[in-house]
């Protein structure tokens, strides 16, 4: 069995949730306040399996009122491809465009795009929102034809499973090869186990017995249980929705955006060398979200579209990871991407004279890094670049 995530997308009160309610039988309005409003305020989690093709689809439902706009950005922040729905009369909203805006940004490029309610509109209503609807999707680079559906009454639900099966069978899976993360959005504590950690594992795996580390706390812990939408299995992997009981921390101290990660596989830094989809002249104090975490700092050129990112606390990310960067007043600004999870050597001098090593030879700026700064020699080997071999040839002594 393989895993995939998704998130949904989409204006508030166009029906994601029912919508998802419909394919998987899962109410994921969860909070009694959700309840109460008939609104969603927080994430919520279904799947939906295909064992035809042996996947199980993680789903996560994120809010669609603009309020929320920083709990949909760290839902989507690690999903593979996103279900986008749109009423099918009231058309394309602010909030469709800012998830697609955000999907972009995370460089998300797989949706299946769904018109809902199609039910309570006449045709011609229904025809006018799917030209809309193609035309978003057009400007931001998403191929897909729009499924028309009726939740409640059912129609096109077969269609629109169909459509998800076509298009997770075009999605590579998620690394199981590479070293454990896995991203956290809550903990709470249940009687007779102890702290339960719920997340999403976006690499490795995890295998019950394993000490692994929660981070930034830096706590080392050992995983008792996993459960995967409460059944119990002996190991998780990457893509896969994670339950984790480790009582040797107190729930109390694990927020969301913390990581639990293989020992040895990973590194701490507050310095980033990141680069933005569009230039920009950063003034000020810019924030970011790394994983599920919100993290604040300020951005120094140093290059085309390549900046420092100096953080105000300790991040833990890797070479690769996307990102929505956020001004201060709260707009999106860009996406971006890091390009050094952990810098040493912060001179601009240096970092311009090795960015085409940055970009294509990413293991050998780090070596140039290692001998100009006199870095801990490990530090290469976790960013996962630069193996033993490397190292000993360049005369690095393991």
């Amino acid at each position: 069995m393989r895993y995939l995530l998704f998130g949904t997308a989409g204006h508030v009160d166009h029906g994601k949730t029912t919508l998802i309610k419909a394919l998987t039988g899962i109410d994921t309005d969860r909070l009694p306040e959700e309840k109460r409003r008939g609104l969603s305020i927080d994430m919520g989690f279904a799947y939906l399996d295909f064992p035809e093709i042996e996947t199980r689809l993680e789903i996560i439902d994120i809010p669609g009122h603009e309020r929320f706009i920083k709990n949909a950005i760290a839902g989507l922040s690690c999903v593979h491809g996103i279900l986008l729905v749109v009423d099918a009369g009231e058309g394309v909203r602010p909030q469709t465009l800012e998830h697609l805006h955000i999907a972009k940004c995370l460089g998300v490029r797989h949706c299946v795009a769904v018109l809902t309610k199609v039910d309570r509109y006449e045709d011609r209503a229904v025809d006018r929102s799917e030209r809309e609807l193609r035309s978003a999707l057009d400007r931001y680079s998403m191929e897909t034809d729009p499924v028309r559906v009726s939740a409640v009454k059912g129609e096109g639900l077969r269609t629109l499973k169909e459509r998800i099966k076509e298009v997770i069978g075009r999605i590579e899976p998620p690394p199981v090869h590479k070293p454990l993360r896995v991203v956290i959005d809550s903990a709470f504590r249940v009687k007779g186990y102890g702290t339960v950690i719920r997340g999403s594992c976006l690499e490795g795996r995890l295998k019950r017995g394993d000490r692994v580390f929660l981070e930034p706390l830096g706590t080392e812990v050992r995983v008792r249980y996993i459960q995967n939408h409460g059944e119990f299995v002996d190991e998780a992997v990457a893509g896969q929705r994670v339950a984790v009981n480790v009582p040797d921390v107190n729930s109390e101290e694990v927020e969301r955006g913390f990581w639990l990660l293989e020992r040895e596989g990973y590194v701490k830094s507050k310095g980033l060398l990141v680069r933005l989809e569009e230039d920009i002249s950063p003034k000020g104090i810019y924030s970011a979200y790394m994983g599920m975490k919100e993290v604040f700092g300020r951005l120094s050129p140093a290059g085309d579209r390549v900046f420092l990112f100096s953080l105000r606390d300790l991040v833990v990310s890797r070479r690769g990871d996307r990102f929505v960067l956020i001004n201060s007043q709260g707009r999106i600004v860009t996406g971006g991407e890091v390009l050094h999870p952990g810098v040493k050597l912060t001179k601009r001098k240096f970092i311009r004279e090795n960015l085409n090593l940055l970009t294509d030879n990413f293991a050998l700026y780090l070596l140039r890094e290692f001998w100009k700064e006199g870095v801990d020699r490990d530090t290469p080997k976790k960013m996962g670049e630069v193996s033993e071999e490397t190292l000993s040839s360049e005369g690095v002594k393991i």
